[in-house]
């Protein structure tokens, strides 16, 4: 391998990594805050324990975990192939609101399987990204 090639591949490795470690805190932040807000309205969830704040301080730091998981892995896949020409925070923050809320929306209606409440947020928030990048072509086109 050539020096530049070298250089070029630690530069996208650090730019993933970024797109990475910025997808996982808005993922973690909006899941856990989103769930969080959902436990309170609906007054918990049935697996909560007895204590009810410490029910709502579980249910969003496990689902911010959850949510930083899935923010890490689909933040930098969708930058790269969904959003090139997108602004970083919009590739970032919209993908996540959307999971965020449709994870509330499948709590809120209750849980007919596990697979619809880790699988429903993938496509919505792939659903988004694809929004945006046909919305953002759209502005980008050049008018006659």
């Amino acid at each position: 391998m050539q020096r530049d090639d070298v250089l070029r591949a630690i530069k996208v490795t650090g730019i993933v990594a970024l797109l990475g470690a910025v997808g996982g805190a808005a993922g973690g932040s909006f899941v856990g805050v989103c769930l969080g807000a959902t436990a309170l309205i609906r007054g918990g969830f049935p697996a909560m324990s007895s204590d009810f704040f410490g029910g709502i301080a579980l249910v969003s730091g496990v689902s911010a975990v959850v949510g930083a998981a899935y923010g890490t892995v689909l933040g930098p896949v969708y930058s790269w192939s969904l959003l090139r020409r997108v602004p970083l925070w919009r590739a970032v923050i919209e993908p996540a609101i959307v999971a965020a809320i449709t994870v509330g929306v499948v709590l809120v209606q209750g849980v007919p399987s596990e697979s619809l409440l880790f699988g429903a947020p993938i496509v919505t928030s792939a659903l988004a990204a694809l929004r945006l990048r046909l919305a953002t072509q759209r502005a980008l086109a050049p008018r006659t």
